[in-house]
């Protein structure tokens, strides 16, 4: 009788147009419906395809950290006995940023523009609101980097597949640096992935045959052992908006806050789906160890600063999914200290 009373409250739950957390009956592009997309969203981002920023020769700069130093600079960065990707990167030439929402900058002034904040384009050529990292981004480091961003919000790891595999990539003559951020849709799309585990299970299995033909299809292309060329990988995991409760403050309705705060969301639903992204993360770690990637932990950066956070310690907006200017640059912060082992 409680398991038919569960399989009634989730059918329920299913039919409640909060924030569109099921899949489009029609089959048209999905908006994003959960920790890491809202249903709120245009049909995509722009895309941005720079030939080369910067007027720089080209080759790293080792003149050292920038002159305004930073909260946490130097942390891990003991070269003596660890090593970081930066190291194995002579001369990085193209910079591919592939995923969602997230990746495409959404809700971030001026997204992955020039002068944006996307923290995509703040790994490649920073931004003047953060000094501390004008000689930390790689452009500084490298010179003329193309960039090629073929994230859009909304995406899926399969739809990034699709996209990657109809775009046009050029060939170069140096390392890649890659950049993926997907999952949150694959997770949250359906409420029966967010709450079964099989389901969860289902959609990890998924992800990992798409992160592997993304992760083959780029290094078909361009690395090239024989000359030095590397490709390196830097991919973050699925993040958390409630801070581990499942629940954030009444006062928001928007987005993925109208999900959470929806009344048919019990407790006992909530706490499933916490460990169930629990589940899914710990597969994304071990997809991307496999494909000797680097994990970057977009959900330990957003754990203490979500819905539940007050003032400026808050980095999501108040959609409940995706990252404010502030969140864009702390998620920049990690993705430069998994690359380089600093932060500023």
């Amino acid at each position: 009788m409680v398991r038919w009373l569960f399989v009634l409250l989730l059918a329920a739950l299913c039919a409640v147009p909060f924030g569109a957390l099921t899949a489009c009956s029609d089959g048209s592009s999905q908006p994003d419906t959960g920790i890491e997309e809202s249903a709120e969203e245009p049909d995509g981002q722009p895309e941005y395809d720079d030939a080369g920023a910067g007027d720089d020769a080209g080759h790293k700069d080792d003149s050292g950290d920038d002159a305004g130093g930073g909260d946490d600079a130097g942390i891990g960065d003991d070269s003596s006995t660890t090593t970081y990707p930066i190291d194995d990167l002579d001369d990085v030439r193209l910079y591919i940023n592939i995923g969602d929402s997230l990746a495409a900058g959404y809700d971030a002034d001026g997204n992955n523009g020039p002068g944006g904040h996307g923290y995509s384009r703040l790994i490649l050529d920073n931004h003047p609101d953060y000094p501390a990292y004008a000689q930390h981004n790689l452009t500084a480091l490298f010179g003329g980097v193309q960039y090629k961003d073929v994230s859009d919000s909304g995406d899926t790891s399969g739809e990034a597949l699709d996209h990657l595999e109809h775009t046009s990539l050029p060939d170069v003559d140096g390392d890649v640096l890659v950049t993926l951020t997907c999952g949150g849709n694959d997770f949250n799309n359906d409420v029966w992935t967010m709450l079964l585990r099989a389901r969860t299970e289902a959609a990890a299995d998924d992800l990992e045959q798409n992160y592997t033909a993304m992760v083959d299809l780029l290094r078909n292309k361009y690395e090239k052992p024989a000359l030095g060329h590397r490709v390196v990988f830097l991919m973050t995991n699925i993040h958390d908006p409630t801070g581990g409760t499942g629940a954030v403050p009444a006062g928001f309705d928007q987005g993925f806050c109208e999900t959470l705060n929806n009344p048919l969301f019990t407790p006992t639903a909530r706490q499933t789906a916490i460990d169930n992204l629990v589940f899914f993360n710990q597969r994304l770690a071990e997809i991307i160890e496999g494909l000797d990637g680097y994990l970057v932990d977009n959900h330990g950066v957003f754990f203490d600063h979500g819905m539940n956070a007050e003032g400026t310690e808050r980095w999501i907006t108040d959609d409940c999914t995706h990252p404010s200017n502030q969140g864009h640059h702390q998620l920049r912060r990690e993705e430069w200290f998994v690359l380089t082992g600093q932060r500023y």
